[in-house]
Formats: structure tokens, C-alpha cells, sequence
């Protein structure tokens, strides 16, 4: 910690010079962890919220609460173990019942830390001089500073840990208190002058204070004893003579009293009240007044807020406020509670921030288990006035766990470092196929269960899942991290979970966002599985962890177009490779051909009819081609035919058109002129019997389907069977050098005779 303190002032004639005699600090004197075990008794705080782990400003009502080192019985576990019970996050989400109410008892999901705050701010001693030889010291008025920051550098337990060391134990998470409200400042203490003129003269404010507020001692004047630990006793007043009493009866009747034979006389043996300080009996028998008083320095001192005061017997809370005839003064009375406070500068203040053990874990915040312990850091760098408060330059820092304090147990269900990977398929260009494997990390060993769900429906229904991946089953957990010894590596457990994209009726699902869902249960000793009662933890239920998964199943690849050229012996050839076995489509057209769209067309599922149009004429069990944009070209080719997945296959092409007559000859004049046809002479052409094309880029259009028996509704679209989300496209050219054909009427002739 660095205190900077100048000052050098002139007041009225008078110099003041020299070092702060007394210095303006502040320290950490305590980190604990702490539950509030019935939040109840929090203003402003429920037990719902803590759950919550909502907590993060300074409570001070938690020291009642404090688990740090905690030996008294826990239900259903009723172990004195202190490190069975102490300093626990046992649960990853609030507990709840076999009702699913939310308990709010300890142990649970939650901690606060909280650290004790002590500032030393008294009154300033100052060197000080009227321009005379003689300088004295003087008490000078104490200005307030802040705490500006509070920092709980969370950190984990590895092996050859060092705590006050970063670089041995480096912060997992950081919470920062930034505090504003008032609830950090470090008072001062005022000064009064009763000569108004001289502040050489001026007194500490503590001296004209009657102190009524806060927790004070039970002490009571009328009881035979007066508890040395929190009161003082004193006898005092006047003390009646013996002289003055007669007789012997009545003289030997009081304590300080004796009567005298030989005089005949009452006799004096003890002339002062205070001889009786520790007597009350002989104190009040001597016409003496027995007075019990609080002390200021009792226990009671130590319990700042009226909840903590009353867990003493012995103390009791005081709502009268402190009082005092000197204006300057007031605000000394109102900030200090006790005349031993105001003597020291003490003001004590206490900070929390609750924490539920979650940090970041591969990017993304998780918990897992182990031991951790937390580092304080507070900070102030308050440039003062120059006068009353100088430049203030602190930082202090502390760690938990401390001496008699056991470190925080993290012992939850929780699942993290969720990554979903797909299969790669494809030589040239890899797309995604299935299965995809859903990758993941327990805290610890648990029943784990994985659902897909179809995100167009509400996921909290049983009726959205479209698979149970895993149905509660055991899977391992990722391990207890930095627990090999002598080793500098770690080992953790990965999960692995493979989804083949299929339905619980093993149908292969059609194209789409889906939602996985992961959550993991265990049962451990803090838990009663069977339990019906209201109040009883039955498990540790993790928090569902979902992503978003794309399932794209059905793909074509690594397309090769090979065309029709003078070299060509029969064939022209498109290579490919499909992500799954799937029934083909390719269609050819003429040079030149648009579509309307190359993606593929999906119906709602809310349209109970029929699709009329040749975008979705496929629900009517036929698989629509594309649709010809502005009669740009005519289909000339149609092949459909059942392919392998995930190898090279390969669907051909004669170069000849299988269409109709009309359409060939269409197709025909097409290329020739480059202007779309429609009534071409089509005489001496054969239905589907094949006419040579000629030369051109020829466009293809290819895609793929597994058809279902049925349909589906699924991501708010209607499916008769998985489709390839969109048509490939592309030229396959015809260059055989072939000569133009003419198709028309033929004449015929006779050469060189006549009938």
C-alpha cells in the first residue's frame, strides 16, 4: 500500500507544515464466503433471487451466514466434517423439490464472497506555528476518500498452486465492484474550535459526541451484577458520614460504617464511593450511586447492522441517533458508531458479489469441479483536497481461503464445450453429410439425455422432439482438471455423439434448422431421489444446453461435365458424387436456357391441398424439373435412375433428343436460328426415337431425391421425401463437327430416262 501526504497551509495567520502524523489507510481484514440461510431476514434480498445468484452489493447481514469453515449438521448428510460442509456449490441450477419448488437452503447453487473492509481515517495531526519559536501539533479535520474498487479475482486449484501468485493461480474470472451509492466511503473525523479563532486550539469531534447508536451493551443499574466483558461498573455520588449516625444499629448497618466501643461512636472506615466499584451492594448500602455503563469497546461494537446484533444476548440494538451540541461536528455523530470508532477513524465497510461457479470454458461460460479460492483487490487513487484529505494512492489484497477457512467446493452437474462437427464428403470440394457428431464435456459422471427437436414447434413439448439421441444414459465425465501428479498435461474426457440425421422412425429428415438439447442428472448425498416432502432436493439437474444444428443431408459434389466432342464415341458425361443413396434427376435443354429458380420449391404445411403449380407438382408424387424461365429453352434429355452415395458415378448423355416430335424439331430450329421456336415442321421426325442435336452448350440440370412412402410436416413445411436443396446447374457442350441439319418436306427426282 502507497499513502502520498503533503500539506503545507496557511490559516489565518497561522502556518501548518509537515507529514501526516497519523495515516489515512484502508485494509482488507477478512474474505469469507458466505449463504444467506434465510434470506428473510435480507432487506431487499429473497431467497429466489439468491438462487438466482443475483446478489452483488455489500450485505453485511451475511456474517451470520458464514460457511467458510462450517461444522454444525446438514440435512440429509449430518456430518461436523468441516469439509463436508463448508464453502459448497453443490447444485448447478437452484435445487428444487419433488414438486419442483425452488429451495432456497444451503447447500446450494450459489455463494457470496464477501470481504471485511477496515479504514483508518482519524483526525490529522499537523505541525503548527503562529510565526512565534514554539510549534505544536494540532488535530486537524480528516476529509472522506472512497474505495473506488473492489476486484474478486476467482481463480482454480492446480497443481503447485500458489494463491498470492498470478502466474501459479491466474484468475479464471474477474468480478469488479464499481461502487457509487455511498456504502464505500472511508469517513474522516471533523475537529471543533470552542474559541472560533484559534485552530490551535481546535479538539476532536469525539470528545463532544454522546454516543446512542448502534449495538450496544445490555447494562442494567438495577441488577446485583454488572458483565465486566460488555459494561463498566463505577460507585460513585457522595457517601453518607458515619458521624452523623447515632447508634449502633444503625450505624453498623452501612458498609463503610463501624461502631466503637471504646468512643461510643459511629466511625468513617471508608471515605470514597469508588472503593465500591465492584460492589453494588455495599455501593447502594453506602448511599452511593451504582452505575452500570456500556462499554465502548465491548463485542456489541463488532456488529455493524441490527440483524448481526441481535445473535449476542447480551447486546442490544439502539436506533437513537448519536448527539452533539457542535454544528461542525454532526456529521462525525451520523458517520461513526462508537467513541472508539471515532477515536481510530474507523469505518467498516464490507463488500460482496455472488458467484455460481460458472466461467469460461473454451469460449463459452460452464462450470466444472474442483477446488477455488478467490483473491480481494481493493483500490482507491483519490486525488484529495490538499487540506483535509491528501492524495491517496492504496490497494491492499488478501486471499481466501484463509487461515481456518476451507476452499470453495464446486461439486455440480453441468455440461459445456458443446461442438457440433458434420462428415465431410467430397474429393475435390467437401460439403457436409452426416452422421454429425455432437461433442461435449461432463463436470463429472452422469445420466446424460440428448434430444432433437424441430424448432418450428415449441421445444418445451414432447411432441417436437424428432429423436431421442441418447435416452439416459451413463456417460463419462471430462475428470478433475490439474489432478495428475507430476504431470504438465492434461487429461479430459471428450464425449461424442453421432447423429445419422434420421428420425426415432429412422426416416431421414429433410433439409432444415433442428434444435439439440443436452442435459445431464446426478444423484449424490445432498440429494433424496425418493423423497415426496416439500423442502427435499431430489437431484442436481444440469442446465439444458441447446445449439442449433443445420442438417443438410442430401448434396451433390465434385460435378465433372464432360461433353459430346469429335473424339466422343458415344456419350456425353457428368461425374459426380452424392452424400447418400438417392434416385437422380438430370434434364438437358437447349443452349441459352434460364429458370425461374434453381432451389428447390417447399409447400407449407399448413396448405392442406394439393400443389397445382409445376414448382411443387412433386407432392403429387412427381418430381417436378425446373420451370423454364420466358420460353428461353426446351427440354431435349430426361434421365432418372437410382445412384450410389459417397463415390464417383456418373449419368451420360447420347447427345440425341428424347422428346417429342414437336419438341425436337422446336429444340432443332432452336439452336439453328438462336431464336426460340415453337412450330417448327415437324414431319419425318419420330417421337422419342432420337434425332441427332447439333453442336452447342447444352444446359444441364441435376438433382436428387429419397422419396418417402408418406409425408412429413416438419420445420413448418410439408415433405414427401428429402430433397437436395437446390439444382445443379451448369453446360454440357455437343461439338462433334456434325453439318447443319435441315428438317422439311423431301422431294425426290429420276435422272437420265423417263418412262
Amino acid at each position: 500500500m502507497r499513502l502520498i501526504t503533503k500539506f503545507l497551509v496557511f490559516f489565518s495567520g497561522f502556518l501548518f507544515f509537515g507529514a501526516n502524523l497519523m495515516a489515512q489507510t484502508a485494509t482488507i481484514t477478512q474474505n469469507f464466503v458466505a449463504y444467506p440461510i434465510n434470506t428473510n431476514n435480507i432487506a431487499g434480498v429473497t431467497g429466489e433471487s439468491f438462487g438466482d445468484c443475483q446478489i452483488s452489493v455489500e450485505r453485511a447481514e451475511m456474517t451470520q451466514n458464514n460457511v467458510s469453515y462450517y461444522k454444525t449438521p446438514i440435512s440429509p448428510v449430518n456430518s461436523t466434517d468441516p469439509w463436508v460442509n463448508s464453502a459448497l456449490i453443490e447444485y448447478s441450477q437452484q435445487k428444487v423439490d419433488n414438486g419442483g419448488n425452488k429451495i432456497v437452503s444451503y447447500p446450494n447453487n450459489c455463494l457470496s464472497f464477501c470481504s471485511d473492509i477496515t479504514c483508518s481515517n482519524p483526525t490529522r495531526m499537523v505541525e503548527g506555528s503562529d510565526g512565534s519559536d514554539n510549534t505544536k501539533i494540532y488535530p486537524v479535520r480528516s476529509g472522506d476518500f472512497p474505495i473506488q474498487s473492489v476486484l474478486f479475482e476467482i481463480f482454480k486449484y492446480q497443481q503447485n498452486s500458489n494463491p498470492y501468485n498470478p502466474d501459479s493461480t491466474p484468475p479464471i474470472r474477474t468480478i469488479a465492484i464499481y461502487p457509487t451509492d455511498g456504502n464505500n466511503i472511508c469517513y474522516g473525523v471533523g475537529v471543533y474550535d470552542d474559541t472560533g479563532s484559534d485552530p490551535t486550539k481546535a479538539k476532536s469531534c469525539c470528545d463532544a459526541i454522546t454516543w446512542n447508536k448502534g449495538c450496544q451493551p445490555e447494562c442494567s443499574n438495577t441488577t446485583a451484577t454488572c458483565n465486566s466483558t460488555y459494561c463498566t461498573a463505577s460507585c460513585g455520588g457522595s457517601m453518607r458520614y458515619c458521624s452523623t449516625l447515632t447508634n449502633e444499629s444503625n450505624c453498623n448497618s452501612y458498609p463503610q460504617c463501624y461502631w466503637s466501643t471504646v468512643s461510643n461512636s459511629c466511625i468513617q472506615n471508608t471515605y470514597s464511593c469508588s472503593s465500591y466499584n465492584n460492589n453494588r451492594s455495599n455501593c447502594v448500602a453506602s448511599g452511593c450511586t451504582w452505575n452500570c455503563d456500556a462499554k465502548t469497546d465491548s463485542p456489541c461494537a463488532n456488529f455493524l447492522v441490527k440483524g448481526t446484533c441481535a445473535s449476542d444476548s447480551n447486546c442490544t440494538w439502539s436506533d437513537k441517533a448519536n448527539t452533539t451540541n457542535q454544528t461542525s461536528c454532526r456529521a462525525t455523530a451520523q458517520n461513526f458508531i462508537s467513541k472508539a470508532d471515532c477515536y481510530s477513524g474507523t469505518t467498516r465497510l464490507k463488500f460482496c458479489a455472488a458467484w455460481d461457479g460458472m466461467y469460461e470454458i473454451d469460449g463459452e461460460f460452464g462450470q466444472s469441479n474442483g477446488d477455488f479460492g478467490y483473491r480481494t483487490t481493493i483500490s482507491s487513487n483519490w486525488p484529495g483536497d490538499g487540506v483535509s484529505t491528501p492524495e491517496i494512492d492504496l490497494s491492499h489484497t488478501i486471499v481466501y481461503p484463509g487461515k481456518d477457512q476451507i476452499p470453495i467446493q464446486v461439486d455440480v452437474t453441468n455440461i459445456h464445450s458443446v461442438r457440433s462437427t458434420p462428415t465431410l464428403v467430397g474429393q475435390k470440394v467437401a460439403v457436409t453429410a452426416q452422421p454429425y457428431n455432437i461433442n461435449y464435456r461432463i463436470s463429472k459422471d452422469a445420466t446424460v439425455t440428448i434430444n432433437i427437436y424441430d424448432p418450428s414447434r415449441d421445444v418445451r413439448e414432447d411432441t417436437a422432439i424428432v429423436r431421442n439421441l441418447v435416452n439416459n444414459l451413463p456417460r463419462e465425465g471430462e475428470g478433475f482438471q490439474g489432478g495428475g501428479v507430476g504431470s504438465s498435461e492434461e487429461t479430459i474426457t471428450t464425449m461424442s455423439e453421432a447423429w445419422d440425421g434420421r428420425d426415432n422412425e429412422g426416416r431421414l429428415l429433410p433439409f432444415g434448422n433442428y434444435v439439440v438439447d443436452l442435459q445431464a442428472t446426478t444423484v449424490d448425498e445432498w440429494d433424496q431421489p425418493n423423497s415426496t416432502s416439500a423442502g427435499v432436493a431430489k437431484r442436481d439437474v444440469s442446465r439444458s444446453v441447446t445449439r442449433q444444428l443445420s442438417l443438410d443431408p442430401l448434396k451433390i459434389t465434385d460435378i465433372e461435365a464432360k461433353g459430346l466432342s469429335k473424339t466422343s464415341t458415344a456419350y456425353a458425361m457428368i461425374n459426380y458424387i452424392l452424400t447418400e443413396d438417392a434416385t437422380i434427376h438430370l434434364d438437358i435443354y437447349t443452349p441459352g436456357t434460364t429458370f425461374e429458380s434453381i432451389n428447390i420449391n417447399k409447400i407449407s404445411a399448413n396448405n392442406g391441398t394439393a400443389c397445382t403449380d409445376g414448382y411443387c407438382s412433386w407432392m403429387n408424387g412427381a418430381y417436378a424439373a425446373p420451370k423454364v424461365k420466358n420460353n428461353s429453352g426446351h427440354k431435349v434429355f430426361s434421365l432418372t435412375e437410382q445412384k450410389a452415395g459417397r463415390t464417383k458415378v456418373n449419368s451420360k448423355w447420347d447427345g440425341m433428343c428424347w422428346a417429342d416430335a414437336q419438341t425436337c424439331a422446336n429444340a432443332v430450329q432452336t439452336v439453328l436460328t438462336g431464336e426460340y421456336a415453337t412450330n417448327a415442321d415437324a414431319s419425318g421426325v419420330t417421337d422419342y426415337s432420337g434425332v441427332a442435336l447439333p453442336d452447342g452448350d447444352y444446359v444441364y440440370a441435376l438433382w436428387a431425391e429419397i422419396p418417402y412412402n408418406d409425408t412429413i410436416d416438419i420445420n413448418t413445411y410439408r415433405w414427401d421425401g428429402v430433397k437436395t436443396a437446390v439444382i445443379e446447374s451448369g453446360i454440357l457442350g455437343i461439338n462433334r463437327g456434325l453439318p447443319e441439319l435441315t428438317i422439311g418436306s423431301v422431294g425426290y427426282s429420276t435422272i437420265g430416262s423417263s418412262p
